[in-house]
């Protein structure tokens, strides 16, 4: 059961999601589920985010996605990056000189869209693995969203904002009942999810969308998930569907 993110797309492998089969309208790589596929993987949690949205907007004649996912440091860097993390921050108030031998370059109260050539973390190489991760939940007949990745000064939780282009006839509670039929938790207008809100849960919580009203049939999405726990909690699941 692989949870890198370095399988999904592979011939050998089976990306699964909760339910997500059904909702996509065809099964993953394989015409069944196959409890005797070699590989199990289990999407990242932004990837789940953005391929359950693309699945939850077709239905308004989605001609375009485009997607950008923030990383916290503990999905780049884990351990390592979450020290370096608070000790560049503590050093940064103190205005003492930066420890960078994991980002290579100031990643605390900075947004980024790459690290130091020094780093061993590659933004570039997880862009990558969620583009894999993505195109292998979605249908071939499906339209593949446009995605970014970038860096952000936090410990935990995976955000994503989205901006979708639909048919000019959808309005924001239809939308966000189809975003909650695709497994979505539509949060509250004046409560929408962060990195902290999502800490500790195995939900996608989704604020209201809000339509762009500077362009027609432009619509905004946030959304935000625990990156660790949310894949863990899918990863289960699918250990008790193979055991049944």
């Amino acid at each position: 059961m692989d949870l890198s993110g370095e399988f999904p797309g592979h011939a050998e492998a089976q990306t699964w999601l909760p339910k997500f089969d059904i909702l996509a309208g065809t099964p993953f790589n394989t015409d069944a589920f196959n409890k005797d596929a070699g590989i199990f993987a289990v999407p990242s949690a932004p990837a789940e985010i953005i391929a359950r949205l693309t699945i939850a907007l077709r239905h308004w004649k989605l001609s375009s996605l485009t997607a950008v996912a923030f990383q916290p440091v503990s999905s780049s860097a884990g351990k390592a990056g979450i020290e370096e993390l608070e000790s560049q921050t503590g050093q940064l108030l103190s205005f003492q000189s930066l420890g960078k031998q994991v980002f290579a370059t100031q990643a605390a109260f900075t947004m980024l869209d790459r690290f130091g050539s020094a780093s061993r973390h590659n933004l570039q190489s997880s862009l990558d693995i969620l583009r894999r991760e993505v195109r292998s939940c979605l249908p071939s007949d499906t339209t593949i969203p446009a995605m970014q990745l970038l860096h952000a000064p936090v410990y935990y939780g995976t955000t994503v904002a989205a901006c979708a282009q639909i048919a000019a006839s959808a309005d924001a509670a239809a939308l966000a009942k189809s975003c909650e039929s695709c497994g979505f938790t539509i949060t509250a207008e004046d409560a929408a999810p962060d990195n902290v809100s999502s800490a500790g849960e195995t939900s996608l919580q989704l604020a209201p969308p809000r339509l762009d009203p500077s362009s027609p049939g432009a619509w905004w999405f946030w959304a935000a998930a625990d990156n660790l726990r949310l894949p863990a909690a899918n990863a289960v699941k699918l250990a008790e569907k193979l055991l049944q």
